[in-house]
């Protein structure tokens, strides 16, 4: 069975479980760096909310032999728990009072997301972009989910784009605060969950930024302030290699590292998910100046 035909089949055997009150849209969603996720949009009438099931992961399952009844049973949970966190998120959206207090910037790739670019809101950033989106509360299970703002939620709640960039620029920092810890402390903790031998060595002058949470940490880089403290504490320079959107390394300048930046595009197309790629190249902190540039 082919991509397409499953679909068909997830499609039929929906509409079978979920009833006459539901109609079912194919869908494709821009995702970051031009990513674009085949999947299914639930309509049901008296709803204000079109839940969307991506199916590239259960069809990678299918595949690997799980049945198609199983896929169904869990598409159809997520259904009913999706319905009511989407329902408490249209009506945060509807009343932006609610909701302005969790409205957050990130940083993605400008020149990668030209088209989605189009559609949201968005400061440039050297050759990045900040986009900005909702960040729902922690759920009972520990799980974080995030919704992108769009031009269209500005003309719902009667706001321009510089309203929601003084809000983020104002969230961002104080809610989510950015955390430094040094590489060989992050394998050391990785290591230990794992029960696998750490990292003896004392010198390992590699540092992990990101928030605390680790996610969307990349835009650390735009707090102001962070890079030049790290900086004055080490009392060197630093190399900014974007790991991800998620998180950066810090090196501190020791000698030649002009090769950082092939490094990184390496990196990007052999190791990290497409979408999850910030930039193709390096940046150079100069504390002296209290400038970022890019190294190509």
């Amino acid at each position: 069975m082919n991509k397409q035909e499953f679909r068909d089949q997830i499609k039929t055997t929906l509409i079978e479980r979920l009833g006459g009150d539901v109609t079912l849209e194919d869908t494709n969603v821009l995702k970051n760096n031009g990513v674009s996720y085949e999947g299914i949009t639930i309509h049901k009438k008296g709803e204000r909310v079109s839940p969307n099931i991506y199916l590239e992961t259960f069809y990678e399952r299918y595949r690997l032999g799980e049945p198609l009844t199983k896929l169904c049973d869990e598409i159809c949970d997520f259904l009913e728990n999706e319905t009511f966190s989407a329902g408490c998120i249209a009506e945060d959206f509807v009343h932006f009072e609610k909701m302005k207090d969790r409205i957050f910037y990130k940083l993605i790739n400008f020149e990668k997301n030209e088209k989605l670019l189009q559609e949201v809101p968005y400061e440039r950033f050297m050759d990045l972009a900040k986009v900005y989106y909702y960040l729902l509360p922690e759920n009972e299970e520990g799980m974080i989910a995030s919704v992108l703002i769009y031009n269209t939620h500005l003309q719902i709640w009667n706001k321009d784009a510089d309203q929601i960039r003084q809000l983020a620029d104002q969230n961002t920092p104080g809610l989510l605060p950015p955390a430094i810890v040094g590489m060989k402390e992050l394998i050391n903790e990785m290591a230990k969950r794992l029960r696998l031998p750490g990292i003896a060595e004392e010198d390992f002058p590699m540092y992990v930024l990101s928030n605390e949470q680790r996610v969307n940490g990349a835009a650390t880089l735009a707090y102001p302030g962070v890079l030049r403290h790290f900086a004055e504490t080490m009392q060197k320079n630093l190399y900014v290699i974007p790991s991800s959107i998620h998180e950066l390394i810090l090196v501190p300048e020791y000698g030649d590292m002009q090769d950082l930046s092939n490094f990184v595009r390496q990196v990007n197309r052999k190791e990290l998910d497409p979408k999850d790629v910030l930039a193709d190249h390096v940046y150079f902190y100069d504390l002296k100046e209290d400038q970022l540039l890019a190294i190509p």
